[in-house]
């Protein structure tokens, strides 16, 4: 799973600097992989969606959909309808986010989040490596007064990670602090070196690697 690019297309829907105006889903994304990967995807950006899916398949970067599960950070391709132009969104683990007149206001706005079963069929499915390192570096919870999540921050962290539960977590600014072990776990991750001696100043150092990748050496 990708969750950096997951977490970078659900900010896109309301952060600034992303395109709003209806009909560039294809730009939306490509603002989106930039704000990640910078411009080593840029290649294989063409001018629609549906000419950029092929130049994923044909770099063996996309494969065909055929129903496999869907994993955070994919990238969703139609290559059908949308006026011969295709469409393309961002899944972030509960719902698609795009650009799209389907979520279009008064304002103009046209990005928002839409159900997979309200997206409507796909044909390519772009899955990129998370650039994140293994190495999970967190930050204690604050006293129990200081763990309230007012709505816009639950709906935030639910977009992201919709099958994990953080108990006491609160974000400020852009950093989301909960507490580290707990965090870790809910992520399908193992900790293996768990560093406190800053834990008075608010901060503790973990390694933490996926569960299924734990060695003999690590486990003892």
């Amino acid at each position: 799973m990708n969750r950096t690019l997951a977490q970078a297309a659900a900010q896109a829907v309301t952060k600034p600097g992303y395109v709003r105006e209806k009909g560039y889903c294809q730009k939306f994304v490509r603002q989106i992989l930039e704000s990640v990967y910078q411009k080593k995807y840029a290649p294989y950006m063409k001018a629609s969606a549906k000419v950029t899916a092929h130049a994923f398949l044909n770099a063996g970067l996309g494969v065909r959909y055929n129903g496999q599960p869907l994993e955070p950070g994919d990238i969703l391709f139609k290559t059908l309808g949308s006026g011969g132009f295709g469409h393309v969104g961002v899944w972030t683990g509960s719902k698609v986010a795009e650009n799209s007149s389907y979520h279009a206001r008064r304002d103009s706005d046209a990005r928002g989040f839409r159900a997979l079963s309200d997206y409507g069929e796909f044909q390519v499915l772009v899955r990129l490596k998370d650039p994140r390192p293994a190495t999970v570096t967190g930050n204690n919870a604050p006293p129990p007064q200081q763990q309230a999540l007012d709505k816009e921050t639950r709906f935030y962290l639910q977009a992201l990670y919709p099958d994990t539960h953080l108990p006491g977590a609160f974000i400020k600014g852009d950093t989301l602090y909960a507490p580290v072990k707990e965090t870790v776990k809910a992520f399908g991750f193992v900790v293996v070196k768990y560093n406190d001696r800053r834990k008075d100043m608010g901060r503790v150092d973990v390694r933490a690697v996926p569960a299924a990748q734990v060695s003999a050496e690590d486990k003892t």
